[in-house]
């Protein structure tokens, strides 16, 4: 079950340091270890990254409000395939200490925290370039960890050229 709650529950008892109850902590500690099923569900269900090309073309036109949206929107995203990919539950549904979170992290593209902080103060279109460097890189790593996960279609689908009218 890739609901982000349950998945945020079962990280808070991984985490818990218990006052009382510990041998009952000790127990639902190991009812919810990371099965291998839900690493796969859960970079699946976050594999929806739209066209560059849009993006670029929000950058271009300055945009920038809904960009950085959309840079919010992709680096959740990213952060929960991360997530899926290091089989570690998240510690909140939102982007709570982010920094902790990323840094629990082993498998990452290279100074990601500081190259997702990096999209807002960037140029627009620098920004989205640097973006799609973050999804290439982590559909990489999906394809190095995961391989029964398939990202071509997703690769194909953040590299459609936007139509012109």
């Amino acid at each position: 079950d890739t609901t982000p709650t349950k998945l945020v529950i079962a990280g808070v008892l991984s985490t818990a340091i218990p006052l009382a109850g510990g041998p009952l902590l000790d127990r639902w500690r190991r009812l919810t270890a990371y099965p291998d099923g839900l690493a796969v569900a859960v970079v699946r269900a976050h594999l929806s990254f739209g066209p560059t090309s849009f993006l670029r073309m929000l950058a271009e036109r300055g945009d920038v409000l809904l960009l950085y949206g959309y840079f919010g929107q992709a680096t959740r995203l990213l952060v929960a395939i991360l997530h899926g990919l290091n089989q570690v539950y998240p510690p909140d549904t939102n982007l709570k200490w982010m920094h902790w979170t990323i840094d629990r992290l082993t498998i990452t593209p290279d100074r990601f925290y500081d190259r997702c902080l990096g999209l807002f103060p960037a140029d627009p279109v620098t920004a989205v370039d640097a973006l799609h460097d973050l999804i290439l890189e982590t559909l990489a790593l999906i394809d190095r960890e995961l391989p029964e996960v398939t990202t071509a279609s997703m690769r194909d689908r953040i590299a459609q050229r936007r139509q012109v009218w």
